[in-house]
């Protein structure tokens, strides 16, 4: 939405702060490790992409703590605020990033009317609205 804007990139950091089955925000991230694999996640205009690799034993485990992040995430409040954090961070770090600078530039310069010309990543100011 055009008034929180971030938002689908904060929901991206959100998901992975836990579910009711698996609560520890730290839970997904570590078990992953343990089993020899790794993940992440991107937020694009159009949608979100999250992916994981695993070793083939350990796949049944670890889609079992992916898929919670879908059937029954936590969101509660100090997820919000860490995933804040988060995205803020992102932003800080990216800010002054050449191609970064481009895409702003492109977004700003397409139709004001377009789905394109809009602040995709969020930081703590577009996130800081009372609904969130």
């Amino acid at each position: 939405p055009r008034d929180r804007q971030g938002v689908a990139h904060l929901l991206e950091h959100m998901l992975f702060q836990g579910s009711v089955k698996y609560p520890s925000p730290t839970e997904y991230k570590t078990f992953l490790a343990a089993s020899g694999g790794s993940g992440n996640a991107g937020t694009a205009d159009q949608f979100t992409n999250y992916h994981f690799t695993v070793l083939p034993d350990n796949l049944e485990a670890v889609l079992d703590r992916w898929s919670q992040f879908f059937i029954a995430p936590t969101l509660d409040q100090s997820s919000i605020v860490s995933a804040i954090e988060a995205v803020n961070n992102e932003f800080l770090l990216k800010v002054q990033e050449d191609s970064r600078r481009l895409l702003v530039l492109q977004r700003y310069l397409s139709a004001e009317d377009s789905a394109y010309h809009h602040f995709s990543t969020g930081n703590a100011q577009t996130l800081s609205h009372p609904d969130i």
